[in-house]
């Protein structure tokens, strides 16, 4: 990222809350942009309609979620 910025370029990424939080660590002048579900409902149903998630790491999932979301918070 460092040499990206160096080179008067501007880096893109696409992190989870824990890259944010490592990000906001440096010295970087960083722009964040969180992008969440229209609500909690959506997401349960986005997700259990792929049926790849068990019932448990689905629980997992949106408990995660909503962590992220009210990290996001301004």
């Amino acid at each position: 990222m460092e040499d990206v910025v160096h080179k008067g370029k501007i880096c893109v990424l696409d992190i989870d809350v824990q890259g944010v939080k490592q990000i906001k660590k440096t010295d970087l002048k960083a722009l964040f942009v969180f992008i969440k579900p229209p609500c909690m409902t959506s997401l349960e149903k986005r997700l259990r309609d792929r049926g790849t998630e068990t019932e448990d790491s689905l629980q997992r999932r949106l408990s995660c979620a909503r962590e992220e979301i009210e990290y996001g918070k301004p």
